[in-house]
């Protein structure tokens, strides 16, 4: 519980951090476009993409388990209901 919690935190900062770098490289890149200036913070781009990739997949990975115990609970719901109309058939 505690790796989840961890990793949950970690991953959030991360994509956050990476999506911010990503949205000031990119206006950075697109201000300088008609201009004679070279971009300068162009770079962020390029820590930022796989800092988001990054973040985004601690998260998915700490919420992987939940994800597969919700998923078998639904699945025994649906066999539960349908043994219990099998049975009345029977």
């Amino acid at each position: 519980m505690k790796k989840e919690i961890i990793l949950r935190t970690v991953g959030i900062i991360l994509a956050v951090c990476g999506l911010v770098l990503n949205i000031v490289g990119t206006v950075d890149f697109f201000e300088n476009i008609g201009t004679k200036n070279s971009p300068e913070l162009f770079w962020c781009c390029f820590v930022g993409i796989p800092m988001l990739a990054i973040g985004l997949m601690a998260v998915m990975l700490s919420f992987k388990k939940a994800i597969i115990a919700r998923g078998i609970k639904k699945q025994q719901e649906i066999m539960n209901s349908v043994l219990e109309e099998q049975n009345k058939d029977i």
